[in-house]
């Protein structure tokens, strides 16, 4: 019983790392355009950066629920 309590605990703290690693590269991508973005004056690229936030809120609505 313990065996399966310990195996299920680490399957789900590995997703809950990997759901971290995914928003961390999201929002690092997302810098990087957005600083583009700026410096090229790109209202275009903006609005993209803009709408792919709900990405990230998503994700972090996701690791919200995981760590409950």
């Amino acid at each position: 019983m313990i065996k399966h309590t310990d195996e299920t605990f680490e399957k789900q703290l590995h997703h809950l790392g990997d759901n971290i690693l995914e928003m961390g590269a999201l929002v690092e991508s997302m810098i990087a355009q957005a600083v583009t973005a700026l410096v090229k004056r790109d209202s275009n690229m903006a609005r993209k950066v803009i709408a792919d936030d709900k990405m990230v809120d998503r994700l972090e609505m996701t690791i919200d629920d995981l760590c409950m």
